[in-house]
């Protein structure tokens, strides 16, 4: 009797050592993925921002983190960088921001390379101190070596105002002598995750 309950103990036990094997974690490769977003100063005049330091994972159930350095900000002007960094984002109080969202990992270990998944996916992203739900529409991308890229079907526009930010652009306009600049900023992500 013994025996048979020590049988079944290690069968239930390679069973579940196997259902994590085939959803394991899967981590961000910060070098190939990249987070956009578009500002729009004078009404019409639209350009193409990022963020050079992205840290991120996908845990075995399916919980997806992306976390953003905001002192990372690339505009490609130096001074602007600096400008983001202290009077939009104020990253000494702010340092982070961090993207929350659930995949599901039964369909994405499925996933053969050349193939591909969509998903509509509910986000939550906090920045400056609030936290805003979100809706996307992500598409999955198997690729060779283990790696899939998660990206966005659509841009995301975000409402600074939900983020408490309008006071930074203001600052922003003052300083740059600028007459406008939207509070509705369209976001893209495009990234790299490699199975762990």
């Amino acid at each position: 009797m013994k025996i048979s309950n020590t049988i079944k103990l290690l069968v239930l036990s390679a069973l579940l050592l196997s259902a994590n094997s085939v959803y394991a974690a899967w981590q961000l490769e910060p070098e190939q993925s990249q987070i956009n977003f578009v500002s729009v100063k004078k009404a019409s005049v639209g350009e193409v921002h990022s963020f050079k330091e992205i840290t991120g994972h996908i845990d075995d159930a399916g919980k997806a983190t992306v976390q953003i350095a905001l002192d990372s900000v690339e505009t490609l002007i130096p001074v602007r960088n600096e400008r983001m960094r202290t009077l939009l984002f104020e990253t000494a109080n702010f340092p982070h921001a961090q993207l929350n969202a659930g995949v599901d990992v039964k369909a994405l270990a499925q996933l053969q390379p050349g193939t591909a998944l969509t998903q509509e996916v509910n986000v939550e992203l906090s920045l400056h101190g609030k936290t805003v739900a979100l809706k996307t529409l992500l598409q999955i991308v198997a690729l060779q070596d283990d790696k899939i890229v998660v990206a966005t079907l659509k841009p995301i526009i975000l409402n600074l105002a939900d983020f408490d930010l309008p006071a930074g652009v203001e600052r922003l306009k003052e300083v740059a002598q600028l007459p406008s600049i939207s509070l509705a900023v369209p976001v893209t992500a495009h990234l790299v995750f490699v199975k762990q």
